[in-house]
């Protein structure tokens, strides 16, 4: 993400926007140790989890999807996103992904078409697990496998047959790799410059795009012994 927001601002550092999202953690660390009497934020539950990442990023810091101009390039940018706390789903589920990691939560996202979603399972003291739905751009929202499904579903474009549910269930049991969350966000941007009429910097990312798809499949068809 950082290296995606270099193409645009080459001063920027990695350094920098680590130093940001780990005193956001720190935060969200303080927010666990003050709500239960745990010292480890790991055995704390999943919901408390969600919930402490959520009242940090959301209440505290007023993070928010950027709805009144959702197109803007910036929004993809990972350090303006914390510089404004503004962004669109993917690159603020990119933000909480990694302030989630940070106190010990696995977070991971979905390739769920139209809207990406984060997918959270923590181990509970029982062994057992929970799983739920996060809309990042939706200060945090929680769901379940259904309720995500059916918010997907209802996004989708045209008229919908019988087998679309469950077709979005299956798509939300599926994590995405890094690749394609980087794919996402490099299309998202090509298509943002474009509609904002900067052209050349659509060239820029759709050029990187490219370099980071052809990359992608040369380390396939090396995995898989293709010459």
């Amino acid at each position: 993400a950082c290296l995606i927001a270099r193409l645009a601002d080459h001063s920027l550092t990695q350094g920098s926007v680590r130093v940001e999202l780990d005193a956001i953690a720190a935060a969200v660390q303080d927010e666990l140790r003050a709500s239960t009497t745990s010292s480890s934020p790991s055995s704390v539950s999943l919901l408390r989890v969600i919930q402490a990442v959520n009242h940090v990023l959301y209440t505290k810091l007023n993070f928010r999807g950027n709805e009144d101009d959702y197109y803007d390039p910036r929004n993809s940018y990972i350090n303006q996103v914390l510089k404004r706390k503004l962004g669109n789903p993917i690159t603020i589920s990119v933000v909480y992904m990694a302030v989630a990691a940070r106190v010990g939560a696995t977070v991971q996202a979905v390739n769920s078409p139209g809207h990406l979603l984060l997918k959270a399972e923590v181990a509970r003291p029982d062994m057992q697990a929970d799983t739920v739905f996060v809309d990042a751009f939706s200060s945090g929202r929680v769901m379940t496998r259904l309720e995500a499904a059916e918010f997907l579903t209802v996004r989708l474009p045209g008229d919908l047959d019988d087998d679309a549910l469950t077709r979005m269930m299956t798509i939300l049991s599926t994590p995405m790799t890094p690749t394609k969350i980087y794919s996402r966000m490099l299309h998202n941007l090509v298509h943002a410059c474009a509609r904002g009429g900067d052209q050349a910097a659509a060239v820029v990312f759709s050029e990187a795009l490219s370099a980071l798809e052809l990359a992608a499949a040369t380390v396939h068809d090396t995995a898989n012994g293709s010459s």
